[in-house]
């Protein structure tokens, strides 16, 4: 890249700077229900709190779907944004450097992606081809099983040698991979207005925070399973897509439609 590792630093730091001043002018209004005796509740003159709001929640069905979904989800995402350069360097021979095409292209992608499956999953309700549970379940469960069998191959790839062939392969299963989990934008990214209008903003704080748990873990442990099994990128992979696959699975029997019992606190 022009420039050095450096540029890539200085170009997102322009571009937030360059951001800020637009959305420190903007202004925002404060929507209150006030039908609904506002964010919290009383039982016997006592407020119930935040805490015992979020507890209650937690243990909700729905929003355990949530945070395993975005936790497996998460997983894998940051695994692949620590280890693809080291993937494509050791297994495949090629600095991930020197396929631009494939550094860049992924997350383009991954854009226009996740924007359309917002269009397509709003204009399915509007029309009343799919109910919101069928939606949810879809683009989660293409978002997560898509990318666990892209990465799949590209294990497979990595492990049959490093030709000019595979290596092609393996950038467009990733690729395509990448893109593929931007479905979930559409999942398990809007599910909290779903099961949780009122404590919204409190049910996603918790799915990120299990979601900044699986890359605080994923990263170091893929690092370990790479030196005690020789680098053997399939196991890495491996884990990566299992971890996947049951997500979906436990998001697809739990996920919710409608808000649970325990948003009305």
């Amino acid at each position: 890249m022009a420039g050095g590792w450096e540029a890539a630093f200085y170009t997102f730091g322009a571009a937030a700077i360059f951001w800020f001043p637009f959305w420190a002018a903007s202004s925002f209004e404060v929507v209150s229900d006030a039908s609904a005796g506002g964010t919290y509740g009383t039982e016997g003159g006592a407020k119930v709190g935040v805490i015992d709001e979020w507890l209650a929640l937690v243990k909700t069905r729905e929003v355990k779907a949530i945070c395993v979904a975005q936790f497996a989800q998460s997983w894998g995402g940051y695994g692949l944004l620590s280890w693809l350069p080291t993937y494509f360097e050791e297994a495949l021979g090629v600095p991930l450097g020197d396929l631009p095409a494939f550094t860049v292209l992924p997350y383009f992608i991954q854009g226009i992606v996740g924007v359309a499956s917002g269009i397509v999953a709003d204009r399915w309700l509007r029309e009343g081809r799919f109910d919101v549970k069928f939606i949810r379940r879809a683009f989660q469960t293409a978002g997560m099983v898509g990318p666990a069998a892209c990465l799949t191959g590209a294990a497979i790839l990595g492990g049959a040698g490093a030709t000019e062939t595979n290596v092609f392969a393996a950038a467009v299963l990733v690729d395509v991979g990448l893109a593929l989990s931007a479905l979930t934008l559409a999942g398990v990214s809007v599910s909290h207005l779903d099961v949780a209008p009122r404590h919204a903003g409190l049910v996603f704080a918790t799915g990120n925070t299990c979601a900044t748990i699986a890359g605080v873990i994923a990263v170091p442990l893929s690092g370990f399973v790479l030196e005690a099994t020789g680098q053997s990128w399939s196991t890495v992979f491996g884990i990566i897509a299992v971890l996947y696959v049951v997500g979906a699975a436990y998001w697809w029997a739990c996920v919710g439609d409608e808000p649970v019992p325990e948003d009305s606190l």
